[in-house]
């Protein structure tokens, strides 16, 4: 019960975080809540709360993922599994991408640091 209580206090916290100004702040809590919510829901797949979880998780998921970040999408939650504040970087490049007309930069990136030993993994 306590571990249930802190990992749900842990994501009222980041939910709160999306309110301040700071945009990559958001990114990074956004990020970490998709992945709280994931770890929630894996080891408490009884209860009637995982249902609400999971439609946070899926309104912020279509918040950060449209139209042509969808491709990424699968890509950056893997991602944030092991680092938010990097799948937060990415995410922001991606974007940039998008932008600015070209794209593969990205792919190419992620592939170096997906499996990469010294990519530091978040605290859990």
């Amino acid at each position: 019960m306590v571990k249930k209580s802190f990992s749900l206090n842990k994501i009222v916290s980041l939910i709160d975080t999306l309110r301040g100004n700071i945009y990559f702040d958001k990114i990074t809590a956004s990020f970490s809540i998709i992945d709280e919510i994931i770890l929630f829901n894996q080891n408490n797949e009884n209860i009637s709360l995982v249902d609400i979880l999971n439609q946070v998780k899926q309104k912020i998921e279509d918040k950060l993922f449209y139209s042509d970040l969808l491709y990424g999408k699968e890509k950056l939650i893997a991602l944030a599994q092991k680092n938010s504040l990097v799948a937060a970087i990415f995410y922001r490049m991606m974007v940039n991408e998008i932008n600015e007309g070209y794209t593969g930069i990205s792919n190419f990136i992620y592939e170096q640091i997906i499996d990469n030993p010294f990519l530091i993994l978040d605290k859990k």
